[in-house]
């Protein structure tokens, strides 16, 4: 009889230990995920204007998901510390396309190359993790789109 509860004890510590790994592997898996989420942020390229939102932005991944509304083809570049990323080629009006970057902390520029002498440049600042107003939504990949919403 001994011998019959013994092997029930063992049997419940192997599944025991073995939820234990399912779920250790669960949550790294979790804390994976997070770690490579990326904030999508909306940027409407308008005549010779970049608006966005919000201007403040916590340090990471983000995708900037460039909508052209005017009626002149733009351009969309991003430099700030270490950076210095366009877009390829034109964003023709009605077009979206996105840029996916890594921001440091500090300040970044966003113009539209061909249209800056005439202004049309903003920057955005990136902080710490707790920075507010990401100003977009969650997601994991996606280098160039099409259509959208959210836009200013």
């Amino acid at each position: 009889m001994k011998s019959r509860h013994r092997r029930i004890g063992t049997v419940l510590v192997v599944g025991v230990l073995a939820a234990t790994a399912l779920a250790g592997g669960a949550l790294a898996a979790m804390v994976a995920h997070t770690a490579t989420a990326t904030t999508k942020i909306p940027v409407t390229e308008k005549n010779y204007r970049i608006v966005l939102k919000k201007h403040s932005f916590a340090k990471g991944k983000v995708t900037f998901v460039v909508k052209n509304t005017s009626d002149t083809a733009h351009e969309f570049k991003i430099s700030g510390p270490g950076l210095s990323k366009r877009i390829p080629g034109l964003i023709n009006p009605g077009e979206t396309k996105s840029l996916t970057v890594t921001l440091k902390k500090g300040t970044y520029s966003l113009v539209c190359p061909l249209h800056l002498a005439l202004g049309m440049k903003t920057s955005i600042k990136a902080g710490g993790s707790g920075t507010s107003g990401t100003g977009g939504t969650s997601t994991s990949g996606g280098t160039t789109t099409s259509g959208g919403s959210n836009w200013g």
